[in-house]
């Protein structure tokens, strides 16, 4: 049998059990190129994700992860605007913040945090829009 990385014949050492599918020198090549991209496996530990998730709070938004569980409770767990209580995609919620002063307004759900965003944070739009669906 030949090795799927390179021309050597594998030699099975036992007979039992499946045969090896890589000769000895490509097989530990491999599990070096594995470790060197071990600390790609860490970002998916739950520690690493909480200490990340408190960095761009405070990076981002000037918060703690404390004040940011604070102020969501606040809103009863749900969206400021619509009241849901899903986020609307796989992230998560987002944090609502003024883009010029940098205040942090709440905790909005996908397509709320898509429609200020789109309004361009502008009130007067929203108010022109909410008049336009009131129209018959």
């Amino acid at each position: 049998m030949k090795c799927l990385d390179c021309p050597n014949e594998v030699v099975r050492k036992r007979p039992q059990g499946p045969p090896p599918q890589r000769c000895p020198s490509c097989r530990a090549a491999r599990r070096r190129e594995t470790d060197k991209h071990a600390h790609r496996r860490q970002r998916h530990t739950p520690e690493y994700k909480a200490k990340y998730r408190a960095y761009t709070l405070q990076k981002n938004y000037g918060m703690t992860v404390e004040q940011y569980d604070e102020m969501f409770e606040k809103q009863g767990g749900r969206c400021a605007i619509c009241r849901s209580d899903e986020p609307g995609w796989s992230k998560g919620w987002h944090v609502d913040h003024c883009h010029q002063k940098g205040h942090v307004r709440g905790v909005l759900c996908h397509k709320c945090n898509l429609m200020i965003g789109l309004a361009s944070d502008n009130p007067d739009t929203l108010r022109a829009a909410a008049n336009y669906l009131s129209m018959v």
